[in-house]
């Protein structure tokens, strides 16, 4: 396992990831719709727990940033969509922003063969019909889960987070894009250099998860 400085190029690509909706199976195994898509991967959880699922102590990288690690990791992982991802990047958050248990795996990146990308791109659409962005015309594909504000205990969480957060105008603003925002948001690229490439942003699941009674 090695450790690197994080280059202006990665830095850049991670924060232009978009920032738990329904339950369903798929057919690789048991898999929560909105959870990351290799098995065993599930938001929130720390570096160390991540790189034990995915057995990649020898060949995985991680690139420590102020305020989150970036672990970039080779090989053939199958998804829950029957494809394989040859390479994946997980981004943990490492400073919890004053919020207990707000930390831990957020965003997800996997690329597939170019061969699979038509595949992936059908399942996908299969899996989150209901939640497409997008049309057959956009370059991107995007689906986004339903916000917090849209669950039954919305009113709950958003009392738990306005006791966590306080009362200053810029928390507050914070806490209206968390309500309203998706919980999770996929993309999947279809042209260009990062063709096959599929991102998943849970930055709002795991703030969820971490205030959540």
């Amino acid at each position: 396992m090695k450790k690197k400085i994080l280059s202006l190029g990665l830095i850049w690509v991670f924060l232009l990831l978009p920032l738990y909706g329904c339950n369903q199976n798929s057919t690789h195994g048991e898999f929560s719709a909105w959870d990351p898509p290799v098995q065993g991967l599930k938001w929130g959880m720390s570096q160390e727990k991540a790189i034990e699922v995915l057995k990649c102590e020898d060949s995985c990288e991680i690139v420590e940033q102020n305020g989150f690690n970036l672990l970039t990791v080779t090989g053939n992982y199958p998804s829950a969509y029957g494809v394989d991802f040859e390479v994946m990047a997980l981004q943990f958050m490492t400073d919890n922003s004053g919020i207990e248990e707000y930390e831990g795996l957020f965003t997800f990146s996997g690329t597939c063969k170019e061969e699979d990308v038509e595949a992936l791109q059908t399942k996908l659409n299969e899996t989150y019909a209901d939640f497409r962005k997008t049309d057959d015309f956009s370059n991107t594909q995007r689906w986004e889960s339903p916000a917090i504000k849209d669950l039954d205990n919305a009113q709950e969480i958003e009392n738990a987070l306005a006791e966590k957060l306080g009362d200053s105008s810029e928390m507050q603003q914070f806490q209206m894009v968390a309500m309203g925002a998706p919980m999770v948001n996929y993309q999947l690229f279809l042209e260009g250099e990062t063709r096959g490439m599929f991102q998943a942003n849970a930055k709002y699941q795991v703030l969820y998860n971490a205030v959540k009674p």
